[in-house]
């Protein structure tokens, strides 16, 4: 069988049955060969696209086994046609009985799963041991490196520079400056696959390189700009020679002269002004009317116009190369930055032993790269996996490195004859910040091969799936029209992109055009309204047009649950949540079910913060209103000021006692917060987290409000999927997901927007391989043509999150787009949005409207009478699916929880049960004599000399030991204590300390322990005890005594025979204390 046979490509637009073919081929290999499961590699993008595959495989063996005649049925039999029905029955039902039993060699997984495997099993090739940890979620080891980065700021001037021209850049812009942040967001360049390309490189950069470059720029600079600026001072000095003022020229300080002189302050090129056009053409273009233009004529026709002719002339010959250098040079330092980063990963890894997933691609690639292709049969067999078959799902979203990884095993098998699939659409590829490359599969026409240079490609045999089985007739249509003819409009009003990269355009919509099921009625709903307005003046607009959307279709008879509303930034979404939250819809989508929008969560947030910091008005202010139910009460500045009954609580210090969890508790308890239903699947979810938290954390409070600053507020709840609710979510999470109705607010995003780029060479220097820039500063540079390149990606990027966006609805799409409106009108010059591709796409077909309060916009409405009346029915008496028996639904159950006091009863220590006592007896918010000895008890066990008292009561305040503005007050005491000589000697350097060591006794057959307080060695091995006295007098001095006795005895049976015993009695007053040390005699 020939390459192309054996190498199918399906171009699988939205809707068209990529998953029935895929698994058809799947079936299809399993029929002729029931065990091939274990031989085909099956790779996809995600986990749940992966679950999906296998249930769908199960699910049609399971079909087929019991006799449904279904389509898919009535396809495999055509696919395998020289096998009879029942043959390929009972063919199923073996395959399905070996999988089932083989589960394991069911080799359906993603492609960081394959690289996983591949990881473990080729750990020695690529030189990095055996027993090391796979890291797939670097986050950690990225945050301990921004850590390690931040710490070594005072060694490196480079990243000191760095660090304050980001601070100074934030605070001119009027944000906030947050440069852990700053620095996290910027290590993701290290996941960029041309950093990765250059990875070796950079991280041995000698830094004296890097200031040699920007020496050289900052020359460069100089001198072309002193040799740009001479030609303005030979304007001003022709000026001066002439007796000419600016004021004598057309357009005065907005003209030609202004501008030739502005030539020494850097602004060089000025020609797509009107006044350089007019004075190229001659002397009416320079001089005012006040001035006697034939005296000029001379000087304008032979020295002015050939100077500024030559002046262009020279300009063009350094402009790129002044360019270039302006572009890359600000950008130096970060890559400096990036090494640094990169190298204290590499550290910490090393450390940990461990290895990032995310890297297995470019060692493997590289591993075939110097074994030049020759045996790629060894990565089957180091896998432990005889692969004959290769199926790849969503090849549009694969990387340039994963291709490399995996289109040598591609080539393996073609030349062993066997069937291997790719499935893709080039316009659902909107992963490139993730290093999705759909030119991979736009020029997969070309054919494979294991070089790019290599000659003998394999050549696959397209297929382009073209029916639409998803969406009703009208939207099919709509869509059909928006990306062949909308498209090719839109590429018409595009002027910077050259010939070439329109067609790369075209190309990639070349395939947009679908069928619709055979014999489909003309149904489905299509609502565009395109709001007009000056710029700023929407967003109250967009909402109130979102809520009709929303009400028109709830009144249609949908569902909330049927609606999904798709915004291009996660910003919208939050923006939309907080909206539609406040007009008490019913939502579903990840920042509604994160902690921060949890009305409960926030509320005990609050609470810890008050508690935390009594000076925080803002959250006693949201407590009150919770308490009061709304606002009025508050705004006497009087009752604004007061503390409430119903929260009395929360000003007690005995609270601040309390470890993390169970004050959690104990404000939930408090705001009877576990009394709303609704809010019991936050509460509990967070009450694991906080528990979590502390298992590897202290209860420090205000260590805790920082984690919940900087990452727990967006952690969310796991829901049912069948939760009741308008689903609200970005496009890139819609992609391969299915809506009845779909809403798309703020459809005006650019085509083109900034971007930070990393170039494939340097074309000033070999001294660095690799340089950074800004998009928008590489026109008309040295890197002219990768601008032009990443302005097509961007305009192929937006057109596709587009057609995401336009193809998830099954029944009805609603588009609000908004169109700025100036003094002249629409700006159609540039089809620079969504909106304006949008209009100039339906141009013909929109129609004007203006509201009661005067506003414009342009409607476009399709509406099926017939579907409109019979929506509901349609809803829920649609066809009836294939129920798949291994698909797990969950059943929702109500529950009910509420939070008990403890009854469990459990063995203390001494300590322990002293200071649960103190707390019992004494409920007064100041601590009582008993709860300040317990205090001093556990900070003088910590203690061994002097010098460990700050410390000491340092860690016990940020443990929750003790309050923080009480330290003074404790260390103040600790100090008296060891004012006095004796006592000075003992919390010295002369003795060996053991505090509250145990002595392990058996009485009557009991195994229990005795624990003398401080316990000193001295160099003749001499033993002294003492035991402290905390709010004791000596009245019962002979008990104590007899106490301290007796770990005398236990010690001497140890082996000490001198020993010497004191009780310390310390009481208190406010600031005082009287202390004294009694030694105990025979």
């Amino acid at each position: 069988m020939s390459d192309k046979a054996n190498l199918v490509v399906y171009k699988a637009s939205a809707g068209s049955g990529k998953t029935f073919n895929l698994v058809l081929e799947y079936v299809s290999l399993l029929i002729k060969d029931t065990k091939s499961y274990g031989n085909i590699l099956a790779v996809t993008f995600t986990n749940k696209a992966t679950a999906e595959m296998k249930l769908r495989i199960l699910k049609e063996l399971y079909g087929i086994k019991i006799g449904e005649k279904t389509d898919f049925f009535e396809a495999l039999c055509n696919r395998n046609s020289s096998m009879n029905p029942q043959t390929i029955q009972l063919r199923a039902s073996e395959a399905l009985e070996n999988i089932l039993h083989d589960y394991s060699n069911f080799n359906i997984q993603t492609i960081d799963s394959f690289l996983q495997k591949v990881m473990r099993n080729l750990a020695k090739e690529l030189g990095i041991g055996s027993n090391y940890n796979l890291i797939i979620d670097d986050s950690d080891i990225i945050k301990e490196t921004i850590e390690r980065v931040i710490s070594s700021t005072d060694k490196d001037k480079a990243l000191y520079d760095w660090y304050m021209d980001m601070i100074d850049s934030r605070v001119e812009e009027g944000k906030r400056v947050n440069v852990e942040k700053e620095l996290i967001d910027f290590s993701r360049n290290l996941d960029k696959e041309v950093f990765k390309r250059f990875e070796s490189e950079i991280k041995t950069l000698d830094k004296e390189v890097l200031n040699q470059f920007k020496q050289k720029g900052n020359g460069k600079l100089i001198e072309i700009k002193k040799s740009l600026i001479a030609y303005g001072d030979r304007f001003a000095k022709i000026f001066e020679e002439n007796g000419l003022i600016v004021d004598n020229f057309a357009g005065k300080s907005r003209g030609i002269a202004n501008a030739l002189l502005g030539i020494r302050k850097e602004n060089f090129d000025f020609r797509d002004k009107t006044y350089y056009q007019k004075a190229i053409d001659g002397i009416d273009g320079w001089f005012s009317d006040s001035v006697n233009r034939s005296s000029k004529a001379d000087l304008v026709n032979n020295t002015l116009i050939p100077l500024l002719n030559e002046y262009f002339e020279y300009f063009d010959t350094c402009n790129q190369e002044l360019r270039t250098w302006q572009a890359v040079l600000p950008f130096i330092d970060n890559i400096g930055l990036l090494k640094n980063i990169a190298n204290h990963r590499d550290d910490i890894l090393k450390e940990e032993n461990k290895f990032l997933l995310s890297n297995t691609s470019k060692l493997l690639s590289d591993i075939i790269r110097l074994d030049n292709n020759s045996d790629i049969s060894f990565i089957y067999e180091k896998i432990g996996s005889k692969i004959k078959y290769i199926m790849i799902d969503e090849f549009q979203d694969t990387s340039l490195l994963n291709w490399k990884t995996l289109s040598p095993l591609v080539l393996e098998s073609l030349d062993r004859g066997q069937r291997n699939v790719i499935v893709g659409d080039v316009k659902q590829s909107i992963y490139r910040w993730r290093n999705g490359d759909w030119r991979i599969l736009n020029n997969i026409d070309k054919g494979i091969t294991y070089e790019e240079s290599s000659s003998n490609p394999r050549i696959p045999n397209i297929e382009t799936l073209k029916t639409n089985y998803r969406t009703d007739k009208n939207i099919v249509e709509f869509n059909n029209n928006l990306f062949t003819k909308g498209v090719n409009l839109l590429c018409e009003n595009i002027d910077e992109l050259d010939p070439e990269r329109i067609n790369q355009i075209k190309g990639v919509f070349s395939d947009a055009f679908q069928e619709t099921k055979p014999n489909s009625p003309q149904s489905g709903n299509i609502r565009v309204e395109l709001l007009v307005g000056k710029s700023g003046s929407f967003e109250e607009r967009i909402s109130n047009t979102l809520k009709q959307e929303i009400d028109y279709h709830l009144e249609k008879g949908y569902s909330p649950k049927d609606i999904a509303i798709l915004l291009r930034t996660n910003n919208q979404v939050s923006i939309v949540a907080d909206y539609l939250s406040g007009q008490n819809y019913s939502i579903v989508s990840d920042m509604a079910f994160s902690y921060m929008y949890s009305q409960s969560i926030r509320l005990i947030i609050d609470a810890l913060k008050y508690v935390n910091n009594k000076e925080n008005t803002v959250s006693l202010f949201n407590l009150k209103r919770y308490i009061y139910k709304d606002d009025k009460a508050l705004q006497d500045i009087n009752q604004s000021l007061k503390i409430p009954q119903e929260l009395e609580w929360i000003t007690k210090k005995e609270i601040l006692r309390k470890p993390l969890f169970d004050l959690t508790v104990y404000i939930i308890k408090q705001l009877q917060l576990d009394k709303d239903a609704n809010e019991l699947s936050f509460i509990t979810s967070f009450l694991d987290q906080v528990q979590e938290y502390t298992k590897n954390n202290s209860s420090n409070l205000s260590a805790f409000l920082s984690y919940w600053e900087e990452e727990l507020q967006t952690k969310k709840i796991i829901i049912n999927d069948d939760y009741e609710g308008i689903r609200l979510l970005s496009i890139h999470k819609s992609k391969g997901l299915e809506f009845p109705v779909v809403i798309i607010p703020y459809a005006n995003w650019k085509f083109s927007s900034e971007a930070e780029l990393w170039l494939k060479e340097n074309k000033l220097d070999s001294t660095i391989p690799t340089l950074l820039s800004k998009k928008s500063s590489l026109n008309n540079s040295f890197y002219h043509q990768e601008y032009l390149d990443e302005q097509l990606q961007q305009y192929v990027d937006n057109l596709n999150l587009l057609y995401v966006a336009l193809t998830r609805p099954k029944h009805s799409l609603s588009i609000i787009g908004q169109l700025n409106q100036n003094k002249d009108g629409i700006d159609l010059k540039h089809i620079d949005n969504i909106s304006k591709f949008l209009y100039i796409a339906l141009n013909k077909q929109l129609k004007e409207e203006t509201n009661q309060e005067g506003e414009m916009q342009y409607n476009y409405f399709i509406e099926t009478q017939e579907q409109t009346e019979t929506t509901t029915k349609q809803l829920n008496t649609s066809t009836p699916q294939q129920t798949n028996i291994f698909k797990i639904t969950p059943n929702t159950i109500p529950i009910q929880s509420s939070f008990l006091d403890s009854q469990i009863k459990y063995s203390q220590t001494k300590q322990a049960k002293e200071f649960i006592s103190a707390l019992k007896d004494d409920e007064k918010e100041t601590t009582s004599p008993r709860q300040k000895g317990i205090i001093l008890h556990n900070l003088l066990s910590k203690i061994n000399t002097k010098q460990d008292i700050e410390k000491t009561i340092e860690t016990s305040a940020q443990k929750g030991e003790i309050v923080q503005n009480e330290k003074d007050y404790y260390k103040s005491i600790v100090e008296q204590m060891l004012s006095t000589e004796q006592a000075s000697v003992w919390f010295s350097l002369e003795y060996k300390i053991l505090n509250e060591i145990d002595i392990i006794v058996k009485e009557e057959a009991q195994i229990t322990t005795k624990r003398p307080d401080r316990l000193m060695i001295t160099k003749d091995n001499e033993i002294i005890l003492v035991d402290y006295k905390f709010a004791k007098t000596k009245k019962n001095i002979n008990q104590y005594s007899s106490q301290i006795k007796n770990y005398e005895q236990l010690i001497k049976q140890i082996g000490f025979s001198e020993i010497q015993s004191y009780l310390w009695f310390v009481n208190f007053n406010e600031s005082q204390i009287s202390s004294e040390i009694v030694e105990v005699k025979d």
